[in-house]
């Protein structure tokens, strides 16, 4: 027998696009069976069907099909079904009744998608199961560190409508491949998911350099002006200084030289500090480690990492 669940609208979900809405009520669900499920009429909003774009309003009344491995093949996420990676723990590294900042661990998606049926957004669920969790920036999938969760959909608002400001700091760090000589470089390079040089314009800053004396190697530090997707990626490999471990973008033989002399294939990407508007707090800093496997190979190489400003 189908279950049938039916959920009002409160001021928390109201504005809120019902595919958004249902991506956090299925947590573990391929949103491709979401969208299904919406297009077939299967979830219904005031007995009418809806587009994926819908705004929900106030007291609107969703009627939701159960969807899960039981009645559709696909996952439901709980506690003793977790993968052992997702399962891994992770760092808090700030948390107060609006916003929750942890330093993300590599290779676990920020949320799941068509080819993961778990992210980081997924876990928290099961830690926070009555709180309602949205993630207010992405990181890549092999990208550590700042990752900032609002708890409420009015405190991921308000903290979005500072996000552009010009005292919003984006600070990550980079190994790459080569000699990077250059202590302060713009690199301003449109990009699109095609190809360099067309679309959206996108600023990269490389702020400092740390070269190796005798290998080649240096660690950038580097300040977002905007956040494209794989914008560091893409720009660091457009000026011939890829970063290691990188496999989509970067230099393959170096990496497996890398590889085979560190026994280390993680992607040297860490974002150590954001600085944002805090609903409560004014504006607000937050510090992220470097993992220990990349700490350790940069501190062999003589870097300084993990010295926040």
């Amino acid at each position: 027998m189908l279950q049938i669940e039916y959920v009002t609208v409160d001021r928390e979900r109201s504005g809120q696009r019902i595919d958004n809405f249902l991506f956090n009520h299925y947590a573990g669900v391929p949103k491709s069976r979401i969208y299904k499920a919406i297009r077939k009429g299967e979830v219904r909003v005031n007995k009418k069907r809806i587009a994926f774009s819908y705004r929900l309003v106030l007291d609107d009344l969703i009627r939701l099909p159960k969807l899960n491995a039981s009645t559709h093949g696909h996952f439901e996420a709980n506690s003793s079904s977790l993968p052992m990676v997702l399962s891994s723990p992770f760092t808090v590294i700030y948390e107060d009744d609006f916003i929750l900042v942890i330093n993300k661990p590599d290779r676990i998606p920020v949320h799941a998608g068509s080819k993961q049926s778990h992210g980081i957004i997924e876990r928290l669920k099961l830690t926070y199961p009555t709180s309602h969790l949205y993630l207010v920036h992405r990181l890549d999938k092999d990208v550590t560190g700042c990752l900032i969760i609002a708890k409420g959909r009015h405190v991921l608002n308000e903290i979005q409508q500072h996000w552009h400001h010009q005292n919003t700091q984006k600070h990550y760090q980079a190994l790459v491949f080569g000699q990077y000589q250059n202590q302060r470089t713009h690199i301003n390079i449109p990009l699109s998911k095609k190809e360099l040089g067309k679309d959206k314009s996108s600023l990269t800053m490389i702020t400092s350099s740390q070269c190796h004396p005798s290998e080649s190697y240096s660690l950038l530090a580097i300040a977002l002006d905007s956040g494209r997707n794989h914008q560091i990626r893409k720009h660091l490999a457009y000026t011939l200084f890829p970063i290691v471990g990188d496999d989509k973008y970067g230099d393959f033989e170096r990496n497996r030289t890398f590889y085979h002399k560190t026994d280390c294939n993680k992607l040297f990407l860490h974002c150590c500090r954001l600085t944002f508007h805090h609903p409560s707090k004014g504006w607000l800093t937050v510090n992220a480690d470097w993992p220990k496997p990349q700490c350790d190979i940069m501190t062999s190489l003589d870097f300084q990492v993990n010295e926040h400003d």
